[in-house]
């Protein structure tokens, strides 16, 4: 079994996530071709080079070129995801996902899931965001047969939480997982 590990101490973004996928080896290509599963269009994903805290690292932006740009209720979330063909495990997990930030946000403003209008999630960019990182991380774990663990770098006299994208790379030019 492999396994893949985000240690998200500060958090993590939808593109900082595809980033991190497409920089430890899945292939751009593979995962726009994996999301034409989904019912959403006018959309397409750009990938760059950007430096973070001092490291290289790849962002994947969802640009928006038409379509949905208004917020939308979680039972219009559902029903894309439910008439998507994804797979049923990535319908599943990602009616999981939007579910949770429905219970999360429904609390916050206290209203009822249904009731919730997703203002930051509920737009394309959110969806690709979270049905792509879904899809990713086995199509990479498939693809480059990598597992990324909670192994740090030892660096003289600590050890060193910010520094797994270069021993990733290391690892994997030498045909081994972390």
């Amino acid at each position: 079994m492999r396994h893949l590990h985000f240690d998200c101490f500060s958090g993590i973004s939808g593109d900082m996530t595809l980033g991190a996928l497409v920089d430890a080896g899945l292939s751009l290509k593979e995962l726009v071709r994996a999301l034409k599963d989904l019912p959403a269009t006018g959309y397409r994903l750009r990938s760059r080079s950007v430096m973070r805290g001092g490291l290289a690292a790849t962002k994947v932006d969802v640009v928006i070129q038409k379509g949905f740009r208004s917020p939308l209720p979680l039972s219009r979330i559902q029903r894309l995801i439910t008439n998507s063909r994804l797979p049923p495990t990535v319908r599943d997990q990602s009616m999981a996902v939007f579910d949770r930030l429905a219970n999360a946000e429904g609390l916050a403003h206290r209203v009822t899931p249904s009731k919730v209008i997703f203002h930051e999630v509920g737009v394309v960019d959110s969806l690709i965001d979270v049905i792509g990182s879904i899809m990713g991380a086995p199509l990479l774990l498939f693809s480059a047969q990598l597992a990324w663990g909670r192994t740090r770098p030892w660096l003289p006299g600590r050890l060193a939480r910010g520094q797994r994208p270069p021993l990733l790379r290391t690892a994997t030019r030498h045909g081994q997982g972390l």
